[in-house]
């Protein structure tokens, strides 16, 4: 059985400027991966396309095994769930509304939730010992406790395969921890594959079996203890 559940072919990704180019890359179902690289290597701008949020310059994306320029929005979001750096602005909205939306791609964004669905939302609450807080406006919640509600957002979506952008910016060294060291957890118990864009080159070398960094249109694809990789981390 064929287990790929990203292959990328000849991928060159940027805008007037190539930012990575003739990218060679396969993630397959389980692994945690890191893609590491300075502020404008390219990380973000390679999410972006590897979800289809921007055009590639050229190359192929295929998610399980099926193109991307294939899919609808709506399978896709079937496939993925993301987390992306930035915390949205949200006024009007308590922590039980936004993790019902992480269900929105089964209800048809009708708040006709079955008892599995209301069931995933519990647990999640639960497992990130979040209870107390789902009645609580998300406007009222500190940056550690947003990104952790948008993150179990992302779960509650209940997708085989997890992508992150930079989704520790908002949390203190020991939350930042929490967070790699969950991350990996969840993906070798479930088999979940996970894609985390970071800075946290001291924990991806802890926590993260596999990485991509790039740099200046370069790439390297290694395990990021192993001298290569650390010397590429360095030039660049």
């Amino acid at each position: 059985m064929n287990n790929t559940k990203l292959l990328v072919e000849n991928l060159s990704i940027g805008y007037q400027k190539i930012l990575l180019n003739d990218l060679h890359w396969e993630v397959k179902e389980g692994e945690f991966w890191a893609i590491v690289g300075n502020n404008g290597s390219g990380k973000s701008t390679l999410i972006k396309t590897l979800l289809g949020l921007q055009k590639s310059k050229k190359g192929n994306i295929f998610w399980e095994n099926e193109n991307i320029n294939q899919l609808k929005p709506i399978q896709l979001s079937k496939k993925i769930a993301w987390v992306s750096t930035y915390l949205p602005d949200i006024d009007f909205l308590k922590v039980i509304d936004i993790l019902k939306m992480g269900r929105s791609i089964y209800t048809n964004l009708r708040d006709n939730l079955t008892e599995k669905d209301i069931k995933i939302i519990d647990d999640t609450l639960e497992m990130m010992q979040m209870q107390d807080k789902k009645n609580d406006f998300f406007s009222q919640l500190s940056d550690g406790q947003k990104q952790k509600v948008m993150l179990m957002r992302a779960l509650i979506q209940d997708t085989n395969i997890l992508i992150l952008d930079e989704p520790t910016a908002h949390l203190d060294w020991k939350n930042r921890r929490f967070w790699f060291e969950w991350l990996y957890n969840w993906t070798k118990n479930l088999k979940k594959t996970v894609i985390v864009a970071t800075h946290e080159w001291d924990l991806v070398q802890q926590y993260c079996p596999k990485i991509l960094l790039i740099a200046q249109e370069k790439y390297l694809i290694d395990s990021p203890t192993s001298q290569k990789a650390i010397d590429f981390f360095e030039k660049y």
